[in-house]
């Protein structure tokens, strides 16, 4: 089924298991391992990188690079300290931001949202897991000091 995004004229195609050729659950394989079962058993594959989450020492979003950057000075400070400094200061990742800023984004419609969320349930799950996880470090951390 195609699904029109009224707002920028974009068609969507989504059907179960397949949304224009891109792999779902992406996140969730990575963390998971080299186990077969991580590419064939979503179940287990979910399973998997929520128990492999709790071996790394932080995790990460993307839209809080900043505030990533800050914990890992905190947690590996004899190895990262000064790391957010360099992030303000270097003119040349600055420059990489301006220049790959996107400065309009379209919001799909409810409707196309609501399709893409049913497809990518484990990856919501595991990305709401990694929020929990950061905000929840970042809490901690911020207690210590």
């Amino acid at each position: 089924m195609a699904v029109k995004n009224k707002q920028s004229g974009d068609s969507v195609a989504v059907s179960i298991g397949h949304f224009c050729g891109c792999t779902l659950n992406q996140e969730v394989v990575r963390f998971c391992g080299y186990d077969r079962r991580c590419t064939s058993d979503p179940e287990f594959a979910l399973s998997q990188a929520k128990a492999n989450l709790r071996e790394y020492i932080a995790v990460g979003l993307t839209e809080q690079l900043v505030e990533f950057l800050q914990v890992l000075e905190k947690l590996l400070s004899n190895m990262l300290k000064g790391i957010s400094r360099i992030y303000y200061e270097n003119e040349e990742i600055q420059n990489t931001i301006r220049v790959s800023k996107t400065f309009s984004k379209d919001r799909p419609s409810e409707e196309v949202l609501q399709k893409l969320r049913a497809l990518a349930v484990r990856e919501y799950e595991f990305y709401d897991l990694v929020v929990e996880r950061f905000r929840y470090q970042q809490m901690k951390l911020k207690s210590v000091l």
